[in-house]
């Protein structure tokens, strides 16, 4: 190459001829990523397998009498509960099968029975304490009774007053049997209470010819025996025809559940009005059916008023 032309080359501050030292070091950065990858990866293995795992170890059984205690106070009938397991992953207690059982004065076959009740309470309290806190109920395809006898009293009408249930050998975490521990009624409540795909069969405790509503669920938010609280119930007609029921109950009455106030609004679709499920209905609660529905039975007479 001839003198000259070196003389013309210039210098470049975007060129280096130093060592490219940026793909190794992109290298390590990539080889620390994967291995912390490779870490939490393992933590949530380990993590997954112990939860798999926990239900195995926590005999949630131990549950079961105090679990039908609290139900069977504070809802003065005798609560009767399935074999539970625990499911980790929905934070809930599941049992086979669940009953309530019917007022002496009707008749010995329960109230309401489920076959499965799923519960739902905090976890790390159950884990670390073995301290039951319910957050939820669910109870799956029930079958619920309601009769009316000849002195126009409901088989419900002592659900949830404040009475005692009826003795069992059940025992509380203190070891105190449920008669020693008082009769009165604990404060129930619950945030979430739902009966799914249920049966509500309705009638005369003194007649054969009864009315049945298919796929009743029930949704009630912020139960509490001693306030008002908000309700959702939809289910199918006797005969044809769906209804949809939204508004608030409470506070239940301590005399006679029957009484407790309602403000609902309900609507009516495919009705059969020959098949009188209506009036059926309405008599369950008290109301006629105008929508939308204030009732109060303490002051207002059976026909409600209008909005």
């Amino acid at each position: 190459m001839p003198f000259g032309a070196l003389t013309d080359l210039r210098f470049d501050p975007c060129y280096s001829i130093a060592p490219t030292w940026s793909r190794p070091l992109s290298f390590l950065a990539g080889l620390v990523v994967k291995g912390k990858l490779r870490y939490i990866a393992v933590a949530v293995g380990i993590l997954v397998l112990i939860l798999i795992a926990l239900p195995f170890f926590i005999s949630v059984n131990v549950f079961r009498p105090a679990l039908e205690r609290h139900l069977s106070l504070a809802l003065g009938r005798k609560v009767e509960v399935g074999n539970l397991s625990l499911a980790i992953l929905s934070g809930a207690l599941a049992a086979e099968t669940f009953s309530i059982s019917e007022d002496p004065s009707f008749n010995k076959s329960p109230f309401l029975m489920a076959r499965s009740l799923k519960v739902s309470v905090e976890l790390w309290p159950l884990i670390t304490s073995k301290n039951l806190k319910i957050t939820g109920v669910t109870i799956e395809n029930p079958e619920v009774i309601l009769l009316r006898n000849r002195q126009a009293q409901w088989n419900f009408s002592t659900l949830a007053t404040g009475a005692s249930p009826p003795p069992t050998p059940a025992t509380s975490p203190s070891g105190r049997s449920a008669a020693a521990s008082g009769s009165a009624s604990p404060e129930f409540t619950v945030a979430k209470l739902k009966l799914e795909k249920g049966r509500v069969t309705i009638g005369s405790a003194v007649a054969d010819k009864r009315n049945v509503y298919d796929n009743v669920d029930l949704e009630a938010t912020n139960l509490s025996l001693k306030s008002q609280f908000p309700v959702m119930l939809t289910g199918n007609l006797p005969g044809g025809g769906h209804f949809n029921a939204e508004g608030s109950v409470g506070p239940i009455h301590q005399g006679d559940s029957s009484l407790s106030p309602l403000d609902m609004k309900v609507t009516i679709s495919g009705l059969d009005l020959s098949k009188q499920a209506l009036w059926t209905l309405a008599q369950a609660s008290r109301a006629s059916w105008t929508s939308p529905t204030h009732y109060n039975p303490t002051t207002d007479s059976c026909a409600p008023r209008e909005a």
